[in-house]
């Protein structure tokens, strides 16, 4: 017995939001996500296209090579449904690729992609409070207007993957502060314990010892944490000699 399309519905939205993970690939959601709408919308292919925190677009791909190849080339041309979805964060819809409008919109996009063999084009915007990540492309081979439940499903779809993406991104922006925070830490206490073994080793004090260790680091061009492991690491080192 097959499943349901709610089924599938629901289990695409679970796969989507499985993010949590140290290993996330961007490129390998991209393509679940592609996957999942060709599957739950009967669809030719389906693209995905990624822009970054400057804007700019950083990622592409699609379910199928051919669509992949479309991806590609509408950001070489800088035309194309998708990419106009990206730039201005609003949906291209029931895009019929034998058209005048669509020959004149995107003169060099729309050829590539009859050969391909696709007749029509949707493109939605991924996105959360009117913050755009990137967009879906879906390619079909006929030249029929979407009905309006797939639209609003394949729209759930791409911000199912916004909150995803961004989810992500925020996870990725705390753990690079944390590990700014915690080298910074780790920084500080060896170059602590360092004045401190200085100090034991040649009667200065603290104040001293640090002087000695920041005048030696910069007159060696050295980090000055990397002197300070010097320092720990050589029982014998005492930074001797005249001030550089």
């Amino acid at each position: 017995m097959g499943t349901t399309r709610e089924e599938r519905l629901v289990a695409a939205f679970v796969d989507l939001a499985d993010i949590l993970t140290e290993d996330f690939d961007i490129m390998e959601f991209l393509h679940r996500l592609a996957d999942h709408a060709v599957a739950l919308l009967d669809l030719a292919d389906c693209g995905a296209m990624l822009i970054g925190a400057q804007g700019h677009v950083v990622q592409a791909t699609a379910s199928g090579e051919s669509a992949r190849r479309l991806e590609l080339s509408q950001i070489e041309l800088e035309q194309g449904p998708c990419w106009d979805c990206v730039q201005s964060g609003a949906p291209v819809l029931d895009t019929f690729l034998d058209s005048d409008a669509t020959r004149r919109r995107w003169p060099d996009f729309t050829p590539l992609a009859l050969a391909q063999g696709f007749s029509g084009i949707v493109a939605l915007p991924m996105r959360l409070r009117g913050q755009t990540v990137g967009a879906l492309n879906l390619f079909h081979r006929h030249s029929r207007a979407m009905p309006f439940v797939d639209l609003r499903l394949a729209q759930a779809l791409a911000d199912a993957a916004a909150i995803a993406i961004l989810t992500q991104r925020t996870l990725h922006d705390q753990r690079l502060v944390t590990e700014q925070l915690q080298t910074a830490l780790d920084s500080r206490i060896v170059i602590e314990q360092a004045k401190g073994a200085l100090a034991a080793r040649t009667g200065l004090s603290m104040d001293e010892a640090f002087d000695r260790l920041r005048r030696h680091a910069r007159h060696r061009r050295q980090r000055l944490t990397a002197l300070a492991l010097e320092v720990i690491q050589n029982p014998a080192e005492q930074l001797a000699g005249p001030s550089p």
